[in-house]
């Protein structure tokens, strides 16, 4: 199956070993009982009257009020389930940081066909034909190269704060 933890192995002896049940197993875990444990208390009382599994049951009646555990699981699947909870939560932050950077992108469009004011040659945006065909031409503005400057040193500053409202990332 699948790399069982080496402190998980010896649950899986001990359940082998006193031929136990997931459940009993599981009763013994969340009794907080160690599979050492379990040796000593089959050496102790394999004349006695109750069997290892009838104690387990008795313990964990008398401390949780309950017969049995809700969710029953064996420790493999455990494992398992563990696994494919951060295999997903892996392929979420993979997928979330590729969404962000298609949002980011898409921002960085919007942003530069507002500042280049509709034109129709505006980088790679296209502008629909309704658009285009509604707007006047507008004469373009002279600006200095320190206005320019202090104009994409802002813009930049606006893409970057928008993108770590985003994300959370810089």
């Amino acid at each position: 199956m699948s790399e069982i933890p080496e402190k998980l192995q010896p649950w899986i002896d001990a359940r082998k070993k006193y031929r136990l049940t997931h459940e009993q197993i599981q009763m013994a875990r969340e009794l907080g009982m160690k599979p050492s444990g379990l040796d000593q208390f089959a050496a102790c009382d394999s004349g006695g009257n109750h069997s290892l599994s009838e104690y387990l049951g008795d313990c964990y009646r008398k401390r949780f009020k309950k017969d049995h555990p809700e969710d029953v699981r064996s420790i493999e699947e455990r494992i398992a389930s563990k696994k494919t909870r951060q295999t997903l939560k892996e392929g979420k932050r993979l997928g979330i940081a590729d969404v962000a950077a298609r949002l980011r992108f898409r921002f960085m469009e919007y942003f530069f066909r507002l500042k280049s004011g509709g034109r129709k040659n505006a980088g790679h945006v296209q502008i629909p034909a309704e658009e285009a065909a509604g707007q006047k031409k507008k004469s373009p503005r002279k600006t200095s190269p320190q206005a320019s400057r202090s104009a994409s040193k802002s813009e930049e500053e606006t893409i970057a704060k928008f993108w770590s409202s985003i994300t959370g990332l810089k």
